[in-house]
């Protein structure tokens, strides 16, 4: 179990890269795509009381992201000096790089 507490003083970083929670759904195709980021209402609803920094990188399912995309990911980690990380996505191929 994850003992991390937020407070309502820490800062939250969130790059969204797609994923399931972030598709939508065309009822006249039945298709699943991508749009925006459901992000800021589902922290909206949940309440969330912590300030919260999100910048969208790409909008891909996991299945199709790339070893090109993953260098993006981490390179933007690197350069900012992001740690810890917590990786919520890219679960279907996550073992190509991590």
């Amino acid at each position: 179990m994850d003992s991390t507490r937020c407070s309502e003083s820490m800062n939250i970083r969130i790059f969204v890269t797609g994923g399931t929670f972030d598709k939508e759904y065309n009822e006249l195709t039945g298709e699943l795509f991508f749009k925006d980021t459901h992000l800021p209402q589902m922290l909206t609803l949940g309440r969330c009381r912590v300030t919260v920094d999100i910048r969208t990188l790409m909008m891909i399912d996991s299945r199709e992201i790339t070893d090109e995309d993953r260098e993006t990911i981490t390179s933007l980690f690197v350069l900012l000096g992001i740690i810890p990380v917590k990786i919520t996505t890219i679960h279907d191929n996550i073992d190509a790089m991590w």
